[in-house]
């Protein structure tokens, strides 16, 4: 019986080693729409501010979270930091109206009022049930938020009694936002993988969200950083507006760069049905739809929202809006994009002046047309569609991937990838028959190739290292081979090699202005970030590797300018985010593509700035955006910064602090889940031996 259980045990270990479900949303489970609406003061009424919005004065909002129900020191030092930075980026993106006093909600206390009298439309009685309120049913809203409560006889100049005090309110805010992290039955969904929940308590009398709520199931928090980021992110955008009970409040108004007034207009015919489907017309949305897909002919155009029996869901298809932030399931991280589409929902709203320049750039279906991402369409699109099963790239060539179909994308299939399929993790080993090279320069090939010619492989998809000559060349490097054209759409041949790699088509996914060699204007420094708060200190030294591809460093070597070149660095550090320059020590130039390796001191009494990891999160923003740029004096011409690394690339690089090269929390469980295997198979193991022993002697 004993060999019974302990085999049940290995497979239930191994079963939560292998299952890795797409993480789906339940925002529309869980809103409701009876809730209580708050009367705010503006320095001018609400529909003053959405009739004339170049007049008003938007201001980023600011959200104020409470955490909840916090009691595992690791989860609650995880969430709070993911948490406070999709708030940083949500106050980068959206701006409201700011109310006039500190912000205080509403109670749901009263059963009947005055209809006459006096007193009219004040409370006569308390419900009965009353015991306090409540966000969507899940947290209790702290008194100290709420207002007073009162009950009144028809006439009297003083209430009866009372039977809440106001609190003091929340100052210096416009959103109220409760975190909790406890079970509930939203978190055991049947075929149903759910990381977090979240959505709106209260409104103002506009009905612009201002307070909300987030909860994350914690048996389901075995995700790294920028993965929880991404859940964040996904659900503070649901709590804010991203909602399909909302679309009937929105007013699309003139946008805020208009000086002429236009009265806003009524969204109630806000989507329109075509062939079983909900298309979102918002006008706003449509614009930005039209320029991105390209489509300037079909009268009937909007967004397809994700449709379950004919009716209008809380997110956008899949199929046509793959690697946006508010699909309904959550992709990897470096995958996913919080898209200008996504921000014309709110801008659409009236409530919010929405920040397009902080948006990412989204690529999936750009110029594809006005019938992209259609059931009738996409089985014969190629470039961003597939079917069966079969091995290839991410439409990003980010990573390899498999194709998988699935409830949001039937009939067809997109190639979808795991975290370690990066072809960036410079650490993987590859068979070198197939010329991998795996490193931050690389990116995913349809190829066939191996250098044992006497055999033959099937095309699938291949890491290989690359690099842009403007936006529509690109040479690609394979094992032991030098750098060789890649032309759009072209198969070519490697010297040593059988087989062909496949150039993409479409090469401007590959070279976008972050990462183009030469004959390119990079982009003007956009985004802004705030000192926030670090969670977490380190107290040694942290390493960063900053690399530019498009220098030369012979070039630098002969014109004498490798000891000036740390002072850029610096320069332009301190101008992304202020901090003390004697922190920043030990420059390093390295030879080859120009890897500049270096050193921040961790701040102290006499030298101000953020805390390490923090800085390194905005220089890893500033990188990726494309918006890391300096100019060589001696030629006057500007190169941006490709990759950054907090990780040793070098030998004579120095350990980082302790923390900084640990696993994640899905690293951490995978590795302890196989320990556990192990560590089973090791006594069942000896069991069988000790009873083949027995059996023996007897």
């Amino acid at each position: 019986m004993y060999r019974l259980y302990l085999l049940l045990v290995v497979l239930v270990v191994l079963l939560l080693a292998v299952a890795r479900l797409k993480a789906e949303c339940l925002h529309d489970k869980v809103q409701t729409t009876n809730l209580v609406q708050q009367y705010l003061q503006y320095e001018q009424s609400p529909s003053e501010t959405r009739l004339r919005r170049s007049a008003s004065k938007f201001m980023p909002i600011r959200i104020s979270p409470f955490f909840l129900d916090f009691n595992d020191v690791v989860i609650s030092s995880l969430l709070k930091k993911v948490v406070n930075r999709a708030i940083s980026k949500i106050s980068q993106l959206l701006s409201v109206v700011r109310a006039l006093n500190s912000l205080l909600l509403a109670r749901s206390a009263c059963h009947t009022k005055w209809s006459d009298g006096p007193n009219k439309h004040k409370c006569s009685g308390l419900e009965r049930r009353y015991d306090g309120e409540y966000c969507l049913e899940i947290v209790k809203i702290p008194d100290d938020h709420l207002e007073g409560f009162s009950v009144w006889n028809r006439t009297g100049k003083e209430p009866v009694k009372t039977y809440f005090s106001s609190g003091p309110g929340v100052n210096d805010t416009d959103y109220l936002l409760y975190v909790s992290v406890k079970e509930s039955s939203n978190c055991w969904l049947k075929d149903k993988h759910v990381i977090a929940f979240a959505g709106y308590c209260q409104t103002d009398q506009s009905g612009r969200p201002i307070s909300g709520m987030i909860n994350f199931c914690p048996n389901q928090l075995d995700v790294d950083e920028d993965s929880m980021y991404v859940v964040a992110m996904h659900e503070l955008f649901h709590a804010v507006g991203f909602s399909k009970s909302l679309l009937k409040k929105f007013e699309t108004c003139k946008p805020a760069f208009e000086d002429s007034e236009l009265p806003c207009i009524s969204s109630v015919d806000s989507s329109l049905a075509t062939s079983g489907r909900q298309r979102l017309t918002l006008p706003s949305v449509v614009r930005k739809a039209r320029q991105h897909f390209g489509c300037s002919t079909d009268v009937d155009y909007g967004v397809l929202m994700e449709t379950k029996d004919g009716q209008l869901l809380s997110h956008w298809d899949q199929r046509m809006m793959e690697s946006s932030i508010m699909v309904p399931t959550a992709g990897l991280s470096h995958q996913t994009v919080i898209d200008p589409i996504t921000l014309a929902v709110f801008e659409s709203s009236g409530w919010y002046k929405v920040n397009y320049a902080a948006s990412d750039k989204f690529l999936w279906g750009k110029g594809a047309g006005c019938k992209f991402g259609l059931a009738e369409t996409c089985v014969n699109d190629t470039e961003f569609f597939c079917s069966g099963s079969e091995e290839g790239c991410h439409f990003l060539h980010k990573d390899k991937a498999t194709c998988q179909s699935g409830i949001f994308l039937e009939p067809c299939g997109i190639f979808q990838s795991k975290a370690e399929n990066r072809c960036s993790i410079s650490d993987k080993t590859s068979l070198k028959a197939y010329g991998e090279i795996f490193s931050h320069r690389s990116r995913c090939f349809y190829s066939n190739l191996t250098s044992d010619i006497s055999s033959a492989y099937e095309m699938k998809g291949m890491c290989y290292e690359y690099r842009c000559r403007g936006r529509h060349k690109i040479d690609i490097r394979v094992r032991d081979t030098k750098w060789t054209s890649c032309p759009a759409g072209k198969s070519i041949t490697l010297p040593g090699y059988k087989g062909v790699v496949v150039c993409p088509k479409i090469l401007s996914v590959l070279c976008t202005k972050a990462n183009r060699e030469t004959g390119t204007k990079p982009p003007r420094w956009t985004k802004k970030f705030s000192a926030e708060p670090p969670t977490t200190s380190y107290s040694s030294p942290y390493i960063f590797n900053v690399i530019f591809e498009d220098m030369d460093y012979h070039e630098l070597l002969k014109a004498d300018q490798i000891p000036n070149l740390p002072q850029i660095i610096i320069d332009k550090i301190i101008e992304i985010q202020p901090l003390d320059r004697r922190r920043l020590v030990n420059f390093l130039v390295r030879r080859g593509s120009i890897v500049v390796t270096f050193q921040l001191l961790p701040p102290n009494a006499n030298m101000s700035g953020p805390d390490s990891k923090y800085v390194y999160t905005v220089l890893h923003e500033a990188v990726f955006a494309g918006n890391f740029s300096i100019v060589l004096p001696h030629t006057g011409r500007r190169h941006t910064a490709t990759y950054i690394s907090d990780t040793p690339m070098f030998d004579d690089d120095e350990v980082l602090p302790p923390g900084q090269s640990g696993l994640s929390m899905g690293e951490m469980f995978a590795t302890g889940t196989v320990l556990a295997v192990a560590f089973i198979l090791i006594i069942i193991a000896a069991i069988c031996f000790q009873n083949r022993c027995c059996s023996c002697n007897s």
